[in-house]
């Protein structure tokens, strides 16, 4: 399976900063350089229907369908990094929802058992959204701790007393 540069939406938890409608960022040095071959020969493809189409007396039928050629074409590299390679795929936004909203559910039932909570360490900018989701609308004076660690939306999460620890053990 091909891989996407790491600021592209191929995680959950670049869906989650991003957003669905968020774009990569540079590429890196070097990269795309092996799909140089792909990306010329669905060029000479699509440049070698519109010429046949334009050279040669064809029905408007086949015109028609010439152009439908080259938009199918046209729409395989995003139809497929839609379909296979970003963090929304189909076979693979249930468990970015489902990360997402065990995290969330957690963390709010942790801070309803103790009144209020706030957040120590967020080394995991992905989990923002969730944690001002699950905290709203709950004041204290004493707040327990959430520590959200880097990974934090993959992990599992830890009661240590008044401490919810989530992420990865260091």
């Amino acid at each position: 399976m091909h891989e996407l540069d790491e600021t592209c939406l191929d995680t959950p938890a670049a869906l989650l900063l991003d957003g669905a409608n968020g774009a990569c960022g540079e590429a890196r040095l070097g990269a795309g350089t092996g799909h140089v071959a792909h990306v010329a020969l669905v060029l000479v493809v699509a440049i070698g229907i519109a010429a046949w189409l334009v050279t040669r007396r064809v029905s408007s039928a086949a015109r028609r369908a010439g152009v439908v050629a080259i938009a199918l074409i046209g729409a395989m590299p995003g139809a497929y990094a839609l379909l296979a390679l970003r963090g929304d795929r189909p076979t693979s936004v249930r468990d970015t929802a489902r990360a997402s909203t065990a995290l969330h559910d957690r963390m709010r039932a942790f801070a309803l058992r103790h009144g209020c909570a706030h957040v120590e360490d967020d080394a995991c900018d992905e989990c923002l959204p969730a944690v001002r989701l699950a905290l709203a609308g709950l004041r204290c004076d004493a707040p327990a701790t959430i520590v959200l660690r880097a990974g934090a939306l993959d992990a599992r999460c830890e009661e240590q007393g008044d401490r919810l620890v989530c992420g990865p053990s260091r």
